[in-house]
């Protein structure tokens, strides 16, 4: 017996269109979708599909509808297309419109409220389901939202959309292998639901797969070529994989689809300043200033580097917190203020870089040195389960650690109501494994920025900014939506017991001239631009057998650094790049330099104190931003203000002085290694007992029923 003949697409239509005239919409809707997934952009199926899922509150299931609350994006989602103008809406496709609106303007609390009231009406109706489940997704409810998901798929197991959203509210909360089964679960039903492709091959990178997550986007890319997000994941996916050249052109090609796509545009200049292609940067610099400001939300921390003006970084960080966080705060209920004040605060440090990291080299020391009679000090771990020796050493120096990596943000903030803290100190803001979502959930009544991100969070959950004098003048502080702390010398805390490595290694080992002199610049080579580059230049130049001593990146940097030293007249030879090293054997190695030379825009941060540690003096240039002014703020709490410049000019007089005067110079060095003793800089004790006082104060005005205001630390005296 033959096998029936498959039915033509016209043949399909005809059948949909005769179930309709007979009122039977469910068939009808199932040929259709039948249609989709073999031609997933056929005008006719998708118009009418579209119209009898309204009409029977389904959800359309056509992945080629951009229109719809499903993926996983940072943008709003447009509204649905309009029913044919002489079709009249029926009352379901109006109270379906009216949801969508209010998805479009971050009102998800309305639409879960609306929805439930609806569902008892229609509890069939999974675009209600998927739209609570979105809008749940959207406060960061995610195991309500994969309830609402998973009674849609009750409904109609075969709803791909349901089970990538699924995939969706999983990668949020970190468990990314979950996420990933939902997303092939969409794929096996629908091969050619090119979103779900998409968001598959964002979590394979966020789990550390970099290939299976480019095989992903070109697959996304196959089914819709004109997707500019895809070529946008695929960017990043490069990028992770080591190959930013790609990554440059994939973002390229993601801007000539969308143009005004600003987070593809940043992701761009990000990669060519990691590989110093200045040239490329240039031809679009005069498009920084309105990145993040007057286009699209941009991830902040990367716009720091890209220019100094602490106006606009505060509205790239406002604006991508009103996009992240928006309804977050109103999660959970507020915190009551207790009728007595407690014996001891419980202060809790909230990182995803409770590991080998800058910020934990300088903070570690002092939270053993947290006077246990009036604070009770936990740390929150949502990072990566690095073990290492700073890890253990950090563990051991907290009275509790909570490793809370793969719970939601909701979870976490609970978790510490719950162990009752009082401060929620956070230590990563913006940078790439901060969980700003966690703060937006209000873990504690108060809640301080500290260190990790360098500057505003423009979010109205963080209450203080721990700085300085210098790092925030008074006339900066408009810059930032946080009240200051302004600590009596430096914002930044030191390990005053942090050791160099006891091998002496010689500078010709290192690639050093034995005698000539050398400069050193060892910041991450993205802070490099061209306007440092000429003067370090022009130094070499200047200073017979002298060498400029850099981090080495990447291997396109390097190569891009001494195309650039060729072209200003440099032997590329003296370039000499350093590779990454034990932290003992880093601090030993500063001390073979002669010089520090800083980069303007984002200055060295805890580089800076370590080589001020290793005796290293470090010329800056102090510019607008927190970013420009941080190796001020330590080189005064050294009693070095003379190597603190306000021009180029001044900047390259000054380093050319030191590089000709070894006199001076080794005095300089003297003053350093005398100052380990008494500097304000390296005494650590004497910072952890001021910024406990800065704690007290913050909630002296809690506890009185005050606002945050701004806080003048006094001095603390350690006998």
């Amino acid at each position: 017996m033959s096998e029936p003949q498959k039915l033509t697409i016209d043949q399909s239509l005809l059948r949909a269109e005769k179930a309709v005239k007979q009122g039977n919409a469910v068939v009808a809707v199932k040929i259709y979708k039948a249609i989709l997934r073999q031609q997933p952009s056929h005008p006719i199926a998708k118009e009418s599909l579209l119209k009898l899922q309204k009409e029977l509150f389904q959800h359309p299931s056509t992945q080629a509808d951009k229109s719809t609350p499903l993926r996983d994006k940072s943008q709003k989602t447009q509204d649905f297309q309009p029913v044919p103008a002489n079709s009249a809406k029926t009352s379901a496709q109006r109270k379906w419109d009216a949801l969508v609106a209010l998805y479009n303007q971050g009102q998800f609390h309305e639409i879960v409220t609306q929805t439930t009231a609806l569902l008892k009406q229609f509890p069939q109706a999974i675009i209600l389901h998927n739209i609570q489940g979105a809008a749940n997704t959207g406060l960061h409810l995610f195991e309500a939202a994969i309830e609402s998901y998973q009674r849609a798929i009750l409904i109609d197991p075969e709803y791909f959309e349901a089970h990538s959203n699924i995939g969706n509210a999983l990668r949020q909360s970190g468990n990314l292998i979950a996420a990933i089964e939902s997303y092939n679960r969409a794929i096996k039903i629908n091969p050619n639901f090119a979103e779900a492709h998409d968001n598959l091959s964002q979590a394979l990178l966020e789990n550390g797969e970099p290939l299976e997550a480019i095989k992903s986007s070109k697959r996304s890319i196959e089914i819709n070529p004109n997707c500019a997000e895809a070529y946008n994941n695929l960017g990043n996916a490069l990028q992770q994989n080591g190959d930013p050249i790609a990554a440059i052109e994939s973002f390229n090609r993601a801007l000539e689809i969308q143009p005004d796509f600003a987070l593809a545009r940043l992701y761009k200049l990000r990669q060519q300043a990691f590989i110093c292609d200045w040239g490329e940067i240039e031809a679009d610099r005069s498009l920084i200033p309105e990145l993040g400001v007057s286009t699209g939300m941009v991830t902040p921390f990367s716009m720091l580097y890209l220019e100094d003006n602490s106006a606009r970084h505060l509205k790239r960080s406002e604006l991508f917190a009103q996009t992240k966080c928006k309804g977050k705060e109103r999660i959970l209920a507020p915190i009551a203020c207790p009728l007595e004040q407690p014996k001891l605060l419980k202060i809790g440090y909230f990182s995803g870089d409770f590991h080998s990291h800058p910020v934990m080299s300088l903070i570690v020391k002092m939270l053993a040195l947290h006077n246990r009679s009036d604070f009770e000090i936990h740390a929150f771990s949502f990072g990566p389960k690095i073990q290492d020796t700073m890890r253990e050493k950090l563990v051991n120096n907290v009275d509790s650690f909570h490793d809370v990596h793969g719970l939601e943000d909701q979870k976490v903030a609970e978790l510490a109501r719950s162990k009752g803290i009082d401060i929620a100190v956070d230590l990563g803001g913006y940078t790439h494994n901060g969980r700003w979502g966690i703060l937006a959930c209000r873990p504690a009544p108060i809640q301080v920025s500290y260190l990790g991100y360098p500057g505003s969070m423009g979010a109205g959950f963080i209450d203080y900014i721990i700085a300085d004098s210098t790092l925030i003048p008074e006339e900066n502080r408009q810059f930032f939506s946080e009240k200051i702390v302004y600590m009596p010398h430096c914002y930044q805390v030191s390990d005053n017991s942090r050791m160099p490595s006891l091998v002496n290694v010689k500078r010709t080992a290192l690639g050093l001239p034995e005698t000539g002199f050398v400069f050193c610049c060892f910041n991450t080579n993205y802070k490099i631009t061209p306007q440092e580059f000429d003067i370090w230049i022009r130094l070499l130049n200047k200073i017979e057998g002298s060498v400029l001593w850099l981090a080495r990146s990447n291997r396109w940097s390097e190569s891009n650094l001494k195309k650039e030293a060729q072209a200003r007249g440099l032997d590329t030879t003296r370039l000499v790049f350093a590779d990454r090293c034990e932290y003992s054997e880093y601090l030993e190695r500063l001390a073979k330099a002669d010089l520090f030379l800083d980069t303007f825009n984002f200055n060295a941060g805890a580089i800076a104190n370590d080589a001020l540690w290793s005796g290293l003096p470090i010329v800056t240039k102090q510019g607008q931003s927190y970013t420009a002014r941080m190796a001020s703020s330590l080189l005064k709490a050294v009693d070095l203000p003379e190597l603190i410049t306000s021009t180029k000019e001044d900047y390259e007089k000054v380093a050319l002085d030191l590089a000709t005067r070894p006199q001076k110079l080794k005095s300089l060095k003297t003053k350093l290694i005398t100052s380990k003793k008494n500097a304000p800089l390296f005494d650590t004790e004497r910072f952890a007992r001021n910024i406990e006082t800065a704690y007290l104060q913050m909630y002296a005005k809690y506890f009185a029923g005050e606002k945050p205001e701004h806080l003048f630390i006094k001095e603390h005296k350690i006998d």
